[in-house]
Order: structure tokens, then sequence, then C-alpha cells
């Protein structure tokens, strides 16, 4: 199989990657709530279910800084978020890259996927939205994001630089949540709390 390029601009972390807490937060965002809103979410989850078993699709995301400074929800759902890249980010299968602000490639603010040309099919251009998704085979639609994709490998930091970034940034927003303050009063570190990530490193809570 191809692998594919999924490509996050410019405020929102890729479908595929997202939490059940990050997903909540941004269809709020665009106005769903009730029995809609749990429809949404319930959809989203079970399209990533099979992303994150073993068989999954190989992916390279790349996701612009703006997405992971953004504050969608708050600081918990962010520091939540941040650690799922984390944690998806270790198979072989799932590559992730930060784009830097500074990057040129910036993007057009959609997000959108190539599934390149597999067992002789034509290639598929996929734009993915929350009230829905488009696939376009033309040329031209093919191309164009051929070429996109072909500078952003140069534009984004490589594979072991996007983890110590978004450990980074983990850590900075772990000082701002509401577990860490209390935690702060009695010296407990916040990556105790979900048994998670210390330097890039999976840890058993209390270590």
């Amino acid at each position: 199989m191809a692998r594919p390029n999924a490509v996050g601009f410019p405020d929102v972390i890729p479908a595929l990657l997202q939490t059940d807490a990050y997903i909540r937060a941004v269809l709020r965002r665009y106005g769903h709530t009730g029995p809609d809103l749990e429809t949404g979410v319930e959809a989203r989850l079970a399209r990533n279910a099979l992303f994150t078993r073993r068989s999954g699709p190989a992916l390279t995301f790349y996701i612009h800084e703006n997405a992971l400074n953004a504050m969608v929800g708050d600081s918990t759902v962010m520091n939540e978020q941040l650690i799922q890249l984390q944690l998806a980010s270790s198979p072989p299968h799932c590559q992730i890259h930060v784009v830097p602000a500074t990057a040129e490639e910036s993007g057009d603010g959609r997000e959108f996927s190539v599934f390149f040309q597999h067992e002789g099919n034509q290639p598929v251009f996929h734009v993915d939205a929350f009230t829905a998704s488009l696939f376009l085979e033309e040329d031209r639609v093919i191309a164009y994001h051929r070429e996109f994709l072909r500078h952003l490998p140069t534009a984004a930091l490589d594979r072991d630089q996007s983890r110590n970034w978004i450990v980074n940034r983990t850590s900075e927003l772990e000082q701002n949540t509401p577990w860490q303050r209390a935690a702060a009063c009695r010296g407990v570190h916040a990556t105790d709390r979900h048994g998670a990530f210390r330097n890039g490193k999976t840890l058993p809570p209390g270590n």
C-alpha cells in the first residue's frame, strides 16, 4: 500500500489523531450540541479506531505549529491531545512531522489527504471538513497537492525533532493545567497523573 499523507492547516490536529475531548471541543466550536454532537464524536472515534489498530494504514502527518499552539477546549484538553500525539507517533506506521510557523509552506486552512496510486488505481484527493468529506480524482488537483507535499519534508522538522517539539510543548501546557497547579503544592509531577511521558519516555504512574 502506498503511503498517503494527511496535512492539517492551520488550526486543528488532523482528525485521525484527535482525542475524544478534542473532538468534542472542535465540534462545539462549530455549533454541534446534544445528540448531533454525540453522533459526530462516535463517528470520528470509530474511524480513528481503524487507523490505531495494528494493521492500520501507514500514514505521514504534517501538523502545523499553529495547530499545536492553539487552545482548543482548555489546557487539559490540549495537554491530553499532545500526549496522544506522542503515543500515536511511536508505531512505525505513523510518522508525525511538525511544520514550523516560520515555514513558507502554510497551506490554505483545510485538512487534506492525498492517497497515492495503488495497484494501478487513480490517485485520490480527499478533503476533510466537519460537515462533509470530498473525494476528487482530477489530474490537476492531484498534481497541485502532490507538488505541495513534495516541498513539505524540507519545510518540516524530522520525526525525532517533531517528537521532541511536542514533548516540550506538552511540558509547557502541563504548567497551566488545573491538576498541575494543584499538584505543585504537593510536589507531584503532572505526568504522574497520566503515567505517560517524561523526557520522551513512557513511564508508569508514580515514577
